[in-house]
Parts: C-alpha cells; sequence; structure tokens
C-alpha cells in the first residue's frame, strides 16, 4: 500500500481473518483495552483520560497508579502472564459468545 491504512479498516480486516488477537501499539487516542505503558509520572495522565485501561507497566515506581495492576518494566515475567491470562479469557469470551448465537 501506498498509504497508512486507518486503524478501525485494518481491524475490520482482521476480524475477517478471524485472528482472535490484535496488539496495537500507540494511537493512544483511540480507546480499546489497553496496557498503559508509563515512562515517569508525568505519564500517569494516560490512567486518567484511558476509558479502558487493564493494567499500568512503568520504568520506575509511580505514586498513585490507581487499582489497576500495576507492573514494573522489569517483572517481565509477571506482566507477561498477566496479559497471556487476560487475553485467553476475553478470546475465551468471545468464543462462548459466538457459540450462543
Amino acid at each position: 500500500m501506498n498509504h497508512e491504512m486507518p486503524l478501525e479498516k485494518a481491524i475490520e480486516i482482521y476480524k475477517l481473518l478471524d485472528i482472535e488477537c490484535v496488539l496495537i501499539e500507540g494511537y493512544k487516542k483511540i480507546q480499546y483495552p489497553r496496557v498503559l505503558l508509563c515512562r515517569n509520572q508525568n505519564d500517569s495522565d494516560l490512567i486518567i483520560k484511558s476509558s479502558e485501561p487493564i493494567a499500568v507497566i512503568s520504568e520506575k515506581q509511580l505514586k498513585a497508579v490507581s487499582s489497576l495492576p500495576y507492573f514494573l518494566r522489569s517483572e517481565e515475567n509477571m506482566w507477561l502472564e498477566f496479559l497471556m491470562e487476560y487475553i485467553t479469557s476475553r478470546v475465551n469470551e468471545e468464543r462462548a459468545y459466538h457459540e450462543t448465537v
């Protein structure tokens, strides 16, 4: 392609391909379930502005992170396990929904 495809259009194509999970990087203003990657305390406004945060990962300890699951970037095993469990549960929910429809 000679131009960037809008995110919504790309997601619709992935749905047609029966892909169960798409990881998107960037797009801070588009609201989807997201893991917030915070470099420092200045990025904590991402937590407030996100409508569907599922977890926060940061380089250094943040002061107030809310009630979201919180991980340091160095705790890779922990946040990877959390993400895999989250993705698996969402995929299973979608499958169950489509089996009943």
